[in-house]
């Protein structure tokens, strides 16, 4: 996967991905913190708003959407991990650039 933060524009395997904006706003802050652990409160208040913060099915519903976009069970890709009943994580430092 490489990220072009400048541009909003994301690709997997050269693949230009297109996001929504909050598929957007998710990936980013997932991306940016790439190797840590972002609890659902923390993604949750960044993306939407504190009053959001205790919303983890929205959270859930969307990081699927996300999900759908940039992974593909056949080929393997899990750019975004689970930590069940935590948050979320993405491991894949060396996959995630700024051009």
């Amino acid at each position: 996967m490489s990220i072009d933060f400048k541009q909003h524009r994301a690709f997997v395997k050269g693949e230009e991905k297109y996001l929504t904006r909050i598929e957007w706003l998710l990936l980013g802050e997932l991306a940016r913190n790439a190797g840590r652990l972002m609890p659902h409160e923390e993604l949750l208040t960044r993306v939407w708003g504190p009053e959001y913060r205790n919303d983890i099915q929205t959270l859930r519903t969307w990081i699927s959407r996300l999900r759908g976009k940039l992974e593909s069970n056949s080929s393997g890709t899990d750019f975004i991990r689970t930590i069940p009943k935590v948050g979320y994580i993405m491991d894949r430092l060396e996959a995630v650039t700024s051009e």
